[in-house]
């Protein structure tokens, strides 16, 4: 089994739950309004930032730059009329490579999704201008995913280097569930039709 096949088995549980969570699920809600859309998206910056540092020892080029997404999310949260806020500290680490590789999956595997959420939005929120960071690869988002996962593929050589990047992938999943709890408080009816968190 290729090493992105096993690690994307090793982590649906996780996906799972990012799929079912009660805020991460009001973005195709029908009803979804922007006060609900802009703290979402000021979460995921928060989560971005907090990943940068795992991503950096990576050294990726264009177009995967977590800068790039930064700046994208920046320009949809300025539209909607929000802030973006910063991290007081991030701590250094000294992960395996494989560990890096392991949040570098999550964030790049989170466009897939985007490419059926950006149109969920545009048509509930009757604008196209708040959804430049989920468009952000626009038609080459299978392209881009393929190159992620040709080189996990080619850079997980070992048993350990899995595990690895297992653990890399469940600490991408848990920050972002954490940020979001910590960032946006939802109304209990959506809650109940989000479904669980875990």
């Amino acid at each position: 089994m290729k090493s992105s096949d096993w690690l994307k088995q090793k982590t649906q549980a996780k996906h799972h739950q990012i799929d079912r969570h009660s805020v991460v699920s009001r973005l195709v809600a029908k009803d979804m309004s922007e006060a609900e859309y802009g703290p979402i998206l000021v979460s995921l910056h928060l989560w971005l930032q907090a990943m940068k540092h795992y991503l950096a020892p990576l050294k990726l080029a264009e177009p995967y730059r977590l800068e790039t997404k930064l700046a994208q999310l920046e320009t949809d949260i300025a539209t909607l009329g929000y802030e973006t806020q910063s991290l007081n500290t991030i701590s250094p680490h000294n992960e395996p490579h494989a560990f890096c590789l392991g949040v570098h999956y999550v964030i790049e595997g989170s466009t897939l999704g985007a490419q059926f959420i950006a149109p969920r939005i545009e048509e509930t929120l009757a604008r196209q201008d708040v959804t430049h960071f989920y468009r952000g690869y626009g038609a080459r988002v299978m392209p881009h995913w393929q190159g992620t996962r040709e080189r996990i593929d080619s850079e997980l050589n070992t048993d350990l280097d899995r595990e690895n990047a297992r653990k890399g992938a469940v600490l991408a999943f848990d920050s972002l569930v954490a940020i979001i709890d910590q960032q946006v408080r939802l109304p209990d009816q959506f809650k109940e039709l989000g479904g669980r968190d875990a």
